[in-house]
């Protein structure tokens, strides 16, 4: 992620245009209702097609053809509010139904934003004040709610993140580590982009190291090296991909070099691409690579902080890229990768809502282990707390004949897989609790009969599978439940159950 200087375009003409002011007078009067009256209701103002297209492309302009957020180059891009539209999650359950409507065609509030980042940002909007009024201008928010997740129009990302040599992004601070967590920016494919990114610069600069040593023989060819890296740096319409860790790492070469004390690099200077330098004398400043590094170490301390601060284990919007068995009831091994799936990835390449999510459907036979691959994901993602209350034992899933076996299940953005070994008297996870909201149940699903069959425990604590695997738990009485809610719930349940059913 990079700093993004947003006014280098003006304030698109459609802004001003009737078809947006309509626009906004629809939202205006949507939620000027009494909320009991809209409770159940959304707003379904939209723009037509060719309004829509002039936005995407003023916003493709601004960011270079990259995602605000992952930085990776986009072709089929959607329209992100930083500020959330149709209101916004917080932690600790925290969920506000009125905000951010009034930001809806706001120019500083609109991304350029790839299908996948805007799909796990989706409503999440912590914050660190309290929330605005509504209506309140937009500058006034940035001021009053200190918002978590980095802005890359108003922050400087470097002072919140950094990168390792494996493609990874590391938070140096709390608005960092929530960033990350919550827009996925350690997903698998951006990782192993940013890695081959960072290889292909690292060779770029080990051919820099072996023809600085002899500089004058070699001018002609370190300046195209240095132009490049002047690019990189100072080019405001570089269309390419993962500049924030190209210029981590160059910075962080240049700075192992201790180039200050290096007679070799006198009068050598790099990052310098507003000037024809070819044959040119080079004058290196050392000033601005020892700021930046300095600015992004990384500390013990701050590492402490960021675990202390802020507690993410409320963020429940986590995906499952591959599952691994091994000696699991009728498989001896299994590996089943997601990531490339082609249903996954049409979702995220030709949805023209980027908020419906990918799914899979197991086909097959009776008998060829699709219940056996469902149990293996519950147990994987239940814990040691819940798999205990499952009273299996590791004989009931352990293969014949074997003496131990594994679940591993990779998540999208973790960096270590989730691992359950068993054997024939023990079934051990390394989770204690459920980090992923889990549901499952039986072919079998019977109604709720006082005295005979029940449900399983009404309060969900993060996942609920036993009727997966024992079909005498019966599934909750659907009436009794909604009558219990709370109304805030009961009328986000309520729009919920009404876009399913198409209500």
């Amino acid at each position: 992620m990079i700093y993004i200087n947003r006014k280098t375009i003006s304030h698109p003409e459609i802004f001003y245009s009737k078809e947006i002011e309509a626009a906004k007078i629809s939202e205006k009067n949507f939620y000027s209702r009494p909320y009991e009256l809209r409770s159940q209701e959304r707003n379904l103002t939209h723009l037509d097609q060719k309004l829509n297209n002039m936005l995407r492309k003023a916003l493709m302009e601004v960011f270079n053809g990259r995602c605000a957020y992952c930085e990776s180059q986009i072709s089929n891009s959607s329209c992100d509010h930083f500020s959330p539209k149709n209101g916004a999650r917080g932690f600790e359950n925290e969920f506000s139904n009125d905000h951010y409507w009034w930001l809806s065609y706001e120019w500083n509030n609109l991304y350029n934003c790839c299908l996948e980042c805007n799909r796990y940002k989706s409503s999440w909007f912590p914050v660190k004040g309290s929330r605005a009024a509504t209506e309140t201008k937009y500058n006034d928010i940035v001021i009053q709610e200190e918002a978590l997740l980095i802005d890359p129009c108003i922050d400087r990302p470097q002072e919140h993140l950094t990168y390792n040599e494996a493609g990874e992004m590391v938070s140096l601070t709390t608005k960092g580590k929530t960033t990350i967590e919550i827009i996925k920016l350690n997903r698998s494919e951006l990782v192993e982009a940013r890695h081959r990114t960072i290889q292909k610069l690292k060779t770029q600069w080990n051919e820099f190291l072996n023809l600085i040593m002899r500089k004058n023989e070699n001018l002609s060819l370190l300046n195209e090296i240095i132009y490049s890296w002047g690019e990189i740096f100072n080019n405001q319409e570089l269309r390419t991909s993962y500049l924030g860790i190209q210029r981590h790492f160059l910075y962080k070469w240049f700075k192992e070099l201790e180039i200050q004390n290096n007679p070799i690099f006198t009068n050598f200077n790099i990052f310098l691409d507003n000037e024809n330098m070819s044959g040119k004398a080079l004058k290196f400043s050392f000033q601005e690579i020892e700021r930046s590094v300095n600015r992004q170490k990384i500390t013990d301390t701050t590492r402490e902080n960021n675990k202390a601060v802020t507690n993410l284990d409320g963020i429940r919007h986590i995906y499952v890229e591959k599952i691994e068995l091994k000696n699991f009831k009728c498989f001896s091994k299994l590996e089943l990768d997601f990531s490339n799936n082609r249903g996954i990835a049409e979702s995220k390449t030709k949805q023209e809502n980027p908020l419906l999510e990918p799914w899979v459907l197991f086909l097959g036979e009776n008998g060829v282990g699709k219940s056996s691959l469902l149990k293996a994901i519950a147990i994987g993602l239940s814990g040691n707390e819940y798999i205990k209350s499952l009273c299996i034992s590791g004989k009931e899933i352990l293969k014949h004949d074997e003496k131990n076996g594994y679940i591993k299940i990779h998540l999208v953005g973790a960096i270590n897989p989730i691992i359950v070994n068993f054997n024939i008297d023990t079934i051990i996870s390394t989770i204690e609790q459920p980090i992923v909201n889990v549901v499952a149940y039986n072919s079998i699903r019977l109604k709720p009969t006082v005295g005979k069959i029940m449900p399983e425990n009404v309060e969900f604590y993060g996942a609920k599978v036993k009727n997966l695997f024992d079909y005498t738990f019966s599934l909750l009485d659907a009436e009794i439940w909604l009558t219990k809610l709370k109304e805030d719930i009961f009328n986000r349940v309520a729009l919920t159950l009404k876009d399913l059913m198409l209500l």
